[in-house]
């Protein structure tokens, strides 16, 4: 009898549970269309606004997947030198990127664990400019470049199409125009490109700022180009942004990026004229030069001069 009673009840909850289940997918198929979008409209802003690389929230929306062009310049910078990035877009980023909409500049700065000051005076420049990208679970230091480096290798394969991106630094001064220029003039049928100053055979450094402890590939690094600045075609950024997980973070940032994409077949252009280090900045040098590091903010000022007057860094 109670075996009875027990098949009745699970039964009836059956039909209950298969007649509420029918009304719910009546109402769905029949809700107006414009629901449907709102709806499909809402869920994609959530992801945009939630989206993580490697589990590092950036502040930038799908929207941004329409950015394309020829040069992507990404600049690392620390919460605090708003001095330099608005001195940045007074000089040569204003030079460049305001005429030729072939480029895009982002400063690319880690905001995790800033004070409540410091993210309000972060909030009001990017309302202002609309050209930072904040890494909110990164805390910037020098200790976490690499990874800095790599989430925002990460940020750019999934949300813009430029062919190239420049990585530097915020107290540095690229020649644009001519990068740009040597760029254009390149062919879809090339091989990836790695362009720097590129550094072969170096021993790893055992004591200082740049020791390396994890390095055990072989007596030497791989080669790679100095980090003040470089430039790396999309193709190989995407590599290192689907393989970010099995990546090995080093100490050394630019170290790193050369390891990661050293078994691929590509263009390692070593060039001079990226100089990132105790360069002899002689005339015949400087009429040439691509890059200059290490800058004051009142080098940055006398650059910009030299540039506007004679076509020279230096």
């Amino acid at each position: 009898m109670y075996r009875r009673l027990l098949t009745a009840t699970g039964l009836f909850a059956l039909v209950i549970l298969l007649t509420l289940y029918g009304m719910m997918l009546y109402i769905r198929t029949n809700e107006p269309t414009h629901t449907i979008a709102q709806r499909l409209n809402y869920t994609q802003r959530s992801l945009a606004l939630n989206y993580t690389t490697n589990h590092k929230q950036d502040h930038t929306t799908l929207k941004d997947m329409s950015l394309k062009g020829l040069l992507l310049v990404m600049v690392q910078s620390a919460p605090g030198n708003k001095e330099r990035r608005d001195l940045i877009r007074e000089t040569w980023m204003n030079s460049y990127v305001k005429e030729k909409k072939k480029f895009m500049v982002k400063f690319v700065i880690g905001t995790f664990g800033l004070n409540n000051y410091e993210t309000s005076s972060l909030t009001s420049e990017q309302d202002k400019f609309n050209d930072l990208l904040f890494l909110t679970n990164l805390k910037d230091s020098y200790k976490n470049l690499t990874r800095k480096t790599l989430s925002m290798f990460e940020w750019a394969n999934k949300n813009t199409r430029y062919s190239y991106i420049l990585k530097t630094d915020d107290d540095s001064f690229p020649k644009l125009d001519q990068i740009e220029l040597e760029l254009s003039t390149r062919s879809v049928d090339d091989k990836p490109l790695y362009w720097g100053m590129i550094a072969y055979g170096f021993t790893p450094h055992t004591k200082g700022k740049w020791k390396e402890t994890d390095w055990t590939l072989c007596q030497t690094y791989l080669p790679y180009a100095l980090g003040a600045g470089y430039v790396l075609s999309r193709s190989l950024i995407h590599k290192i942004a689907i393989n970010a997980d099995m990546l090995m973070l080093y100490h050394n940032e630019d170290m790193s990026v050369g390891t990661w994409i050293s078994p691929f077949n590509l263009e390692r252009n070593n060039d001079n004229r990226f100089c990132t280090t105790q360069c002899s900045m002689t005339k015949k040098v400087c009429k040439t030069q691509l890059l200059l590091h290490f800058l004051s903010i009142e080098d940055i000022k006398k650059s910009h001069q030299l540039m506007t007057s004679k076509g020279v860094l230096c």
